[in-house]
């Protein structure tokens, strides 16, 4: 007996039904699976871009306040910065580990543990009395290693959170694709259905789910990221990027302004196996960038990350020239002066003098009239040698003008012309100096005692170099001064008889062997003494 038409109607609609309730609980299970995997990434990884940004900005901005105090050495405020820089950072890593528990910014904390190190031996170098200076130069190098790795290790961090979101929409992906073949496997009575359910969820989940989650990692974060392709063309640029273009090229501007010229050969040689990422800095217009370029070869795409260091490069600029400036006379330094030297004295076959000028009598100035008036006459001072530098240089080939302390200026020749440059250009610029000076009211006359030495023939160290001139400049001032001297090597000698003369007068004071005797003298036609001379035997 044939079942009715309603029947199999209703059986129809029974076997339909049930393949529906079915296909339903498989569409749900697996459904709910894809949920629980997808939405942890929302909930952790968002977050974790924003505070790993944040990380970076605190540790960045503690750099600058290590510098600022190495310039001013003002502690106080050396102290009440670093401690709320540190408050920030702390705070900062503890909302990245609240995202990620685990040991996952324990390289971070080692390298910020040794920048707090850093930055106590920072302080203790410049408070200390003689104020170590090379130390803390070299702390401070040491302070900018440390902050590389942190942003290196917080780099890796959300590369790995991207890496974990990739593998999350893959596993989605897959679970997909198992739904649609179980659904591909019912009756041919919801075929029809079943394509319609596959294809809707798996448009839902791969088109939309996985692109809109990993689309919304670079979207909400509030640097600016790019995606390039492997020739250089700009993929998809997040709203951070937008407004740095605006920033720093103005409207009308497109996006491969912000790169350099040569984009296209640096991308093919990071696309090489010895390295998939590099840190760029360069100008655009104004204003210095920098970019974090890394490739991804599984992806074939490259990602920037961009970062306006148009202050902090002037900062570092603004604290370098403190460093090797005089701030009373703008003259470069004493730390300036022996860099450059080493640096001339170092090169093969080179050629040139040092030439230093004491100015006489200027302590006198200083004791008599007053700080105020010496720093103005010294400014002129300074100011005047600079002229008449340049006035000479046809004497010389390259020459600079260095403040090294107190009343004391050195002439670094570099190159010279001729054999006796820095013996004429001396001299000339002693004349200038004979002409008046006018500080704080006054008429003051001057004069300089030089002293010279020539590389390599008085040395062929900095040390040497240096200690020769002195000699020289030294004898200028035992005649009286106003004159110029180039050493001769029997300075050397002259000082060493001086040490040993003095040494042995010493040690004859401490074994008592000196005896004063008076020697009368007498008028022989008086036949009276009239007089002693006292003799030390």
């Amino acid at each position: 007996m044939n079942p009715s038409p309603g029947r199999k109607i209703l059986a129809t609609y029974l076997a339909v039904a049930a393949l529906g309730a079915a296909l339903s609980a498989l569409v749900y299970v697996n459904g709910k699976s894809v949920l629980d995997t997808s939405m942890p990434l929302i909930e952790r990884q968002l977050p974790l871009f924003e505070y790993s940004s944040r990380l970076k900005v605190a540790v960045t901005e503690l750099e600058p306040i290590l510098y600022d105090y190495y310039v001013t050495t003002n502690r106080v405020e050396f102290l009440q910065k670093l401690a709320a820089s540190r408050a920030r950072v702390e705070e900062d890593m503890a909302r990245v580990e609240r995202v990620l528990p685990g040991d996952a910014l324990a390289g971070v904390r080692r390298a910020y543990g040794r920048i707090g190190a850093l930055a106590d031996d920072l302080d203790d170098a410049i408070r200390r009395h003689d104020m170590a200076w090379d130390r803390a130069k070299a702390t401070l190098v040491e302070v900018g290693a440390n902050a590389r790795l942190i942003h290196h290790d917080l780099d890796a961090l959300v590369q790995r959170a991207h890496d974990d979101v990739y593998g999350s929409a893959m596993l989605t992906q897959s679970r997909v694709r198992s739904m649609i073949g179980l659904v591909a496997g019912f009756s041919g009575l919801i075929l029809l259905i079943a394509a319609v359910i596959g294809y809707s969820a798996y448009a839902y989940f791969s088109e939309e789910g996985v692109r809109k989650r990993l689309a919304m990692f670079p979207e909400k974060n509030p640097s600016p990221v790019l995606r390039l392709s492997p020739e250089g063309e700009v993929l998809y640029a997040n709203p951070g990027t937008r407004a740095l273009l605006a920033k720093v090229a103005g409207e009308g501007a497109d996006f491969p302004d912000l790169f350099p010229a040569d984009l296209k050969a640096r991308l093919a040689a990071l696309r090489r196996p010895e390295g998939t990422y590099e840190r760029w800095e360069f100008q655009v217009g104004e204003h210095t960038l920098g970019c974090g370029m890394q490739y991804l070869p599984e992806f074939a795409v490259f990602y920037a990350y961009f970062s306006d260091i148009t202050e902090r490069k002037r900062a570092e600029q603004k604290l370098v020239y403190k460093a090797y400036h005089d701030p009373v006379t703008g003259l470069p330094n004493r730390r300036k002066f022996d860099e450059v030297l080493r640096e001339a004295v170092s090169r093969p076959g080179a050629t040139g003098a040092v030439a230093l000028f004491d100015l006489d009598r200027f302590k006198l100035v200083n004791a008599s009239l007053g700080h105020a008036v010496a720093v103005k006459l010294l400014q002129a001072v300074a100011e005047r040698l600079q002229r008449s530098l340049e006035e000479c240089r046809t004497d010389c080939i390259r020459g600079a003008l260095f403040y090294l302390y107190g009343d004391t200026f050195c002439l670094l020749v570099t190159e010279m012309g001729c054999q006796n440059a820095v013996a004429t250009l001396s001299e000339r610029i002693a004349r200038h100096l004979e002409e008046p000076f006018y500080a704080g009211g006054r008429e003051f006359f001057l004069s300089a005692s030089i002293g010279a030495a020539v590389y390599p023939a008085d040395g062929s160290d900095a040390e040497t170099l240096l200690k020769n001139a002195e000699r020289a400049l030294n004898r200028v001032k035992r005649r009286g001064g106003n004159g110029f001297e180039v050493h001769d090597p029997e300075m050397d000698s002259d000082a060493v008889k001086r040490v040993e003369l003095e040494s042995e007068l010493r040690r004859a004071l401490e074994h008592k062997e000196l005896f004063l005797h008076y020697q009368p003298q007498a008028d022989l036609r008086a036949g009276e003494i009239i007089g002693a001379e006292a003799l030390i035997r």
